[in-house]
């Protein structure tokens, strides 16, 4: 039974006929997109159309990209390993688990190859299964920890040929270290193959593996994701590594136009079109830093133009020469784990989706505003003109000036200015923890700005809501116009529930108790508004958690020290008798 599970050589030549061999193919960009499911989160599967390839083709996408814990390296049994076990015997769980996901597999190329785009893989490595690693023992693991080392060199090959032979018809793999979920995966477990203080030679090692079983051997692409390693933040480690590394024509680094995570107050990626390697540019389009799509907030203005808060302004029309820079990758939808769930509720997502692929395509002769006149005048239901259009787009851009006052504040301006940025904000996922700690650290005067900046934010959602009122009626779509109103709504009303939070630990620092007290009150009003909101607008996204926050390890749960409680302890301790 074992070789006839295992035979796959007949099967994959026939695949493999159909499959462009991209060392003779003429040379294109890579447009890759993926849709991140919350590894560990029960209902974090995304409600979306950009799992379906043909909506990806329609787009312009020439590739789809599977999550890590979807990589199709999983459903390999290892069976070339010399002198092995069957490690997948019949009748056993684990035997029916990798022939479930081989099932799942073989519809998932089916769809790309009906839509004529890409089939790609997104790996986690190193992560093997449990009874390989049990096998094998201490040859390839100190405790629980994978070492990088001749044996997991051999299991690590094994698996790479085993699952080109097994599905031929892959195109290119996404390699990420660093992080390594197995959460939704029983019977496998894994971690990066370097430590964060790995050297240059320790990393070549690794990539050079890579670039031989993958590229050389298979004649398939490889993406190295520059992520959670010791040359991804570092300009100077990354030169070194370019420097050092042979060049190879399938082979790329993912680099992200941001210098850690997508967040804002960070400058430009220094990374984007150094050393000597091709490069494909991440960008994730439904932040989760910032609202994940429930609300506008435009942001490829400042992908492609530069962000507000920059100092210097640098976006990726900058790069649009760069021989270097030779695609795209996006996170259509996902990022992080919880909601907001925004329940197929695409319009903002779209936007993003259209406007950064238009422009890339046409970056040569089309502005960003170029690309967004474009999007109006094809997107299903909008039916607006150009005047319109602009104000549209003034919804989105201000927007996105709203969500850097709501969800960072000076704390994170000032370190920014200082030339020492700071991760995060304090509203990650669907989360508003309370920010006191990061409070405490500012002055008299800083509190009073603090007290200003988010007040600004509630503002600008109100004009947007205005501005939104003098053009609703012009949306072809009344159910889109809807929709379009519900979300400014969900954004506004985010923002007084935020600030009216901040204005209560402000006060209660700057020791105004009628400051902190009416915005105690306020708070409670704020909140009782939003979760009626959530209620009764059956449109709505979900909504943030304001009595909880993101609480490690992962996957995430509800944690202590959410903005409400903070707001709580204000208003029992110092407003009691107020």
């Amino acid at each position: 039974m074992r070789a006839v599970f295992a035979s796959l050589s007949l099967l994959a030549l026939l695949a493999q006929a159909d499959r462009i061999d991209p060392r003779t193919a003429q040379t294109t960009e890579l447009l890759l997109d993926m849709v991140h499911n919350g590894p560990g989160d029960p209902v974090g599967w995304q409600q979306t159309k950009y799992t379906y390839a043909s909506k990806l083709a329609a787009a312009g996408y020439n590739g789809m990209v599977t999550t890590t814990e979807m990589s199709f390296t999983l459903a390999v049994d290892y069976h070339s390993l010399p002198d092995a076990p069957d490690f997948y015997p019949v009748g056993s769980p684990q035997r029916a688990w990798v022939e479930e996901a081989r099932n799942g597999i073989k519809g998932y190329i089916k769809r790309c190859k009906a839509a004529g785009i890409q089939v790609w893989i997104h790996a986690d490595m190193i992560v093997f299964p449990n009874l390989v690693l049990d096998y094998y023992g201490d040859k390839v693991q100190k405790g629980k920890h994978v070492e990088w080392n001749s044996v997991s060199k051999m299991l690590l090959g094994a698996q790479l040929n085993e699952t080109f032979e097994l599905f031929p018809e892959i195109d290119g793999i996404i390699v990420r270290t660093g992080e390594t979920y197995v959460f939704d995966i029983p019977y496998h477990h894994g971690n990066s193959p370097m430590s964060g203080s790995a050297t240059t030679e320790e990393w070549i090692d690794f990539l050079g593996f890579l670039q031989k079983v993958v590229c050389e051997q298979n004649s398939r692409y490889l993406v190295m994701r520059n992520w959670d390693n010791s040359f991804s933040n570092s300009l100077d480690a990354y030169l070194n590594l370019s420097a050092a590394f042979p060049t190879h024509p399938l082979w790329y680094f993912a680099v992200k136009h941001t210098p850690h995570d997508f967040w804002r107050f960070f400058p430009f990626n220094s990374i984007v079109g150094a050393g000597r390697h091709q490069q494909i540019i991440e960008v994730e389009l439904q932040r989760e830093y910032e609202g994940k799509g429930a609300m506008p907030n435009y942001v490829i203005d400042g992908v492609v133009n530069g962000f507000e808060e920059m100092t210097d302004k640098i976006g990726l029309a900058q790069f649009a020469s760069n021989p270097l820079v030779k695609g795209i990758w996006t996170w259509s939808r996902g990022g992080g784990w919880n909601g907001p769930y925004i329940h197929g509720h695409e319009f903002w997502i779209d936007m993003h989706v259209n406007v950064l692929l238009t422009w890339w395509k046409n970056r040569q002769t089309f502005s960003e505003v170029d690309a967004f006149h474009a999007f109006c005048k094809s997107y299903p239901g909008l039916g607006i003109d150009q005047d319109t259009c602009d104000s549209l787009r003034s919804v989105g851009v201000q927007a996105c000036t709203a969500v850097l006052h709501i969800y960072y504040d000076i704390y994170h301006r000032n370190a920014f200015l200082s030339g020492h940025p700071v991760s995060g904000t304090l509203m990650r996922d669907h989360y508003i923890t309370d920010p006191s700690s990061q409070l405490k650290t500012l002055t008299i005067a800083g509190h009073k700005e603090s007290l200003q900046w988010k007040a600004s934010g509630v503002e600008i959602w109100e004009n947007i809501s205005a501005l939104y009122t003098t053009f609703a009626d012009k949306v072809q779509d009344p159910e889109l116009a809807q929709w379009i109103g519900t979300s400014i709504r969900y954004g506004l009303l985010t923002a007084r529930v935020v600030e009216t939070g901040y204005r209560t630990l402000n006060g209660y620092m700057l020791k105004e108790k009628d400051l902190a007290c009416k915005g105690a009150n306020e708070f409670g009003s704020a909140t009782a508004a939003y979760r009626a909101f959530g209620l009764f607008d059956q449109q709505a996204a979900s909504l943030y958690h304001f009595n909880a926050s993101f609480a490690w390890p992962l996957p995430p749960s509800d944690g202590p020290n959410g903005i409400g409680e903070a707001v709580a302890v204000v208003s029992d301790e110092f407003c009691r008798h107020h």
